[in-house]
């Protein structure tokens, strides 16, 4: 049963539908998953579906009351190091997410903490994406062959997510390299002083168990957007901060969705819930930026060559000539000096061009698409008239000069 729902959730995604919410609830770890991996694959999912996908990802619950002894694991839990250290924790938790819960408490330093343990499902999970493979054996005699190769891509993203998610380790690595990064180029940009690292207590923590100081006065950023919490110089920091990531350092959250930033309410932002890094390669993050500049520059044909050199099988002259046509010709229709077009819309829509004259693209220029989309969400959310096109425009050129 469990299988077919799954299936029917790889057939509804690939007919460019958007699923129930409670489809999504229902599956859980699964339904994420599936989420993820669309939203960042635009040669599969027309650009208005992946928004609202991407609104489904941002606002997903689930439900897990586990009291926090019963979740925390060893056979000795009260002679776990962590309670020793506990004045307080709150026996349910204040979060759950599909992979772990996170539970309030208070160090017996005065210090209130946010505790991530990893939840007791791994075992079923890894028999469900099992029963997922041997599914994708069969898959040649679906109807469609598409939906068959992307139902196979789909479990093999479930499996590698897993055995990354469930050691909390890897969150620790991941925020602490980003953190570094961080720092490194607060000198040449000053507005990453508003990004801010929670303190860790790594003496608590382990494998399935990350200890980070909890933000008293924050919460997510999708809740603050709804109900106008921040101003307009909180937002544009933001962007610049996500701008900065993508386009300079090249490095950012893979899984980092607008409900896993918590703002506070003196305006500082906090990454958390994040367990993997997309490094854009070298030539790849050159290639991009460039495109980018010649496209708001309005210089058209550099910028559809440069989707070219992007492109890991452009070697066919009367493809790359039929590309060249019809993205000119687009580009000739839709883009215009007027600053409320939606840059982004016009970028994805090229790369769709691109699709169907057969180019294929790595998989980090495909999570660079997602990251863009999240920042322009950001900017639709908000109450705020923010023009991203000026944003992008004076941020690549000054990049570059």
């Amino acid at each position: 049963m469990f299988s077919l729902k799954f299936l029917r959730l790889i057939q509804i995604l690939d007919s460019n539908r958007v699923p129930s919410i409670s489809h999504i609830q229902e599956l859980d770890y699964f339904g994420t998953k599936a989420l993820e991996y669309y939203t960042s694959r635009i040669d599969i999912v027309k650009t208005p579906i992946i928004y609202r996908l991407l609104k489904i990802y941002n606002e997903r619950t689930f439900k897990d009351d586990m009291h926090f002894l019963d979740i925390l694991q060893g056979n000795n839990k009260e002679k776990h190091p962590l309670i020793f250290n506990l004045e307080y924790f709150d026996s349910t938790p204040f979060e759950t997410l599909e992979t772990f819960n996170i539970y309030r408490g208070n160090l017996k330093i005065f210090e209130d903490v946010a505790i991530k343990i990893s939840r007791k499902n791994s075992k079923n999970l890894k028999k469900q994406i099992h029963s997922l493979e041997k599914l994708t054996t069969f898959s040649h005699f679906l109807p469609n062959g598409h939906m068959s190769e992307n139902l196979k891509d789909v479990v093999k993203y479930c499996k590698n997510s897993m055995e990354l998610e469930y050691d909390l380790n890897n969150h620790h690595c991941a925020m602490n390299y980003l953190k570094k990064m961080n720092e490194a180029y607060s000198p040449k940009y000053p507005v990453l002083k508003f990004l801010k690292f929670s303190k860790e207590f790594n003496y608590l923590s382990e494998k399935n168990v990350y200890v980070s100081k909890f933000i008293d006065n924050g919460r997510p950023l999708n809740i603050a957007l709804a109900k106008e919490k921040l101003t307009m110089e909180n937002i544009s920091n933001l962007i610049y901060i996500r701008l900065i990531h993508l386009l300079d350092i090249g490095i950012f959250p893979k899984n980092n969705s607008n409900r896993d930033i918590i703002v506070d309410d003196d305006g500082y932002f906090y990454f958390r819930n994040f367990y993997s890094l997309c490094k854009l390669h070298k030539k790849n993050k050159k290639i991009l930026n460039q495109f980018i500049k010649s496209l708001l520059n309005e210089d058209f044909p550099l910028a559809l060559n440069y989707i070219l050199l992007l492109s890991i099988n452009s070697n066919k002259i009367h493809e790359d000539i039929g590309f060249k046509e019809e993205g000119l010709k687009y580009l000739e229709e839709n883009f215009s000096s007027n600053k409320n077009i939606n840059i982004i819309k016009i970028i994805l829509n090229l790369f769709k061009i691109a699709d169907t004259h057969k180019f294929k693209f790595s998989s980090d220029i495909f999570d660079f698409f997602k990251e863009l989309i999240f920042i322009k969400l950001i900017i639709l959310n908000c109450r705020y008239k923010i023009e991203l096109f000026t944003i992008l425009k004076d941020f690549i050129n000054n990049l570059n000069s």
